[in-house]
C-alpha cells in the first residue's frame, strides 16, 4: 500500500513523509489533500474517505427513518419497566484523541450506581475502574434483550450522522477504561488516527472475550490496512453474527409433553 495512517495537520506547509514502525505516515497538506509516500496527492485515499463518509451519512439517515418504530418501541419498553431516561450518554475517545458524547439505549436500572457500591465485592475486574459481574442485577429485563441483540447500540446512528463515528472502525473506548488517553503508548494511540466505528476488526475477532491489549492491536492493524474491501468484509461478518444473535434471542424452545426443553443449536 502507498498509505497507511490518515492524520490531519493544518500547520503543514511542506509535505513530508515520516517513518514509524515501518509504516508510512500519510498527512494532509494545507489544502486538506491526502498525500502519498512520495508527497504527491493520493486520490485513491481521498476517494475512499469521501465515499465512506457519503455512505455513512446516507445509510445512517435511511436507517434512522426505517428503524424509528424500533426506537419508539424500545424507548417505551425501557420507560415502562424502569422509570427514567431511555438514552444513556457516555464520554468516549474519538478521532485524534478528542472526546465526544456517544449515545446508547439505557439497559440498567436508574439506581445502578447506588447498587454498584453494594455489589463491588462481586466485581470481576481488578483495579476498580470498571465493574463487571455474572448475572448483574442492575441490568433490567429489557436491558438484557437489547444488549443481547445489540439494539442498545442503535442510537449511535445519530453519532454517525453527526460525524463522531462511522459504521466501520475501531470501537471508541471510555475516557477512563481501559486507561486514560495519556497512558496509551504511541503505538496504541495510532488507533485514534481514524474515525471510530460501531463495529470493527476487533469485534469480529473475539469482541469482549479478547483482552484489551490484543483488542488495541487489532484496531491498529485495521488502521494500517484500511480499505473499502476490508470494510465490506467486516460489515458482512458482523451482519452474519447479528443474524445469529437475533435468531438465538427470539428462539422459543418447543416443549412436548413429558419432555425437557429443546436446546437451540
Amino acid at each position: 500500500n502507498d498509505y497507511k495512517i490518515l492524520s490531519f495537520d493544518t500547520d503543514i506547509k511542506v509535505p513530508e513523509v515520516e517513518e514509524k514502525n515501518g509504516n508510512n505516515i500519510i498527512q494532509f497538506n494545507e489544502k486538506n489533500k491526502v498525500l502519498d509516500k512520495h508527497g504527491k496527492i493520493d486520490f485513491s485515499a481521498m476517494s475512499y474517505n469521501f465515499f465512506k463518509r457519503v455512505v455513512d451519512i446516507t445509510a445512517s439517515s435511511v436507517a434512522l427513518l426505517l428503524l424509528s418504530p424500533v426506537f419508539l418501541a424500545t424507548s417505551i419498553a425501557i420507560k415502562k419497566e424502569d422509570k427514567g431516561p431511555a438514552l444513556l450518554k457516555q464520554k468516549r475517545i474519538g478521532k485524534n484523541g478528542k472526546q465526544f458524547t456517544m449515545y446508547k439505549f439505557r439497559s440498567m436500572c436508574t439506581n445502578a450506581e447506588e447498587m454498584k457500591a453494594k455489589l463491588m465485592e462481586h466485581n470481576e475486574v481488578e483495579g476498580g475502574l470498571m465493574f463487571k459481574m455474572k448475572d448483574d442485577a442492575r441490568i433490567t429485563k429489557v436491558g438484557k434483550f437489547i444488549r443481547k441483540t445489540s439494539i442498545d447500540e442503535l442510537p449511535q446512528l445519530v453519532n454517525i450522522l453527526k460525524g463522531d463515528m462511522s459504521f466501520i472502525g475501531p470501537r471508541p473506548p471510555l475516557t477512563y477504561h481501559p486507561w486514560p488517553i495519556d497512558e496509551y503508548t504511541d503505538e496504541q494511540k495510532r488507533m485514534f488516527d481514524i474515525r471510530p466505528g460501531i463495529t470493527g476488526w476487533a469485534q469480529i475477532n473475539g469482541r469482549k472475550s479478547v483482552e484489551w491489549n490484543q483488542r488495541i492491536k487489532f484496531n491498529v492493524w485495521y488502521v494500517d490496512n484500511v480499505s473499502l474491501f476490508l470494510d465490506i468484509k467486516i460489515f458482512f461478518l458482523k451482519f452474519h453474527y447479528q443474524l445469529m444473535l437475533y435468531a438465538n434471542a427470539l428462539y422459543v424452545p418447543y416443549v412436548a409433553p413429558h419432555q425437557s426443553p429443546i436446546e437451540p443449536p
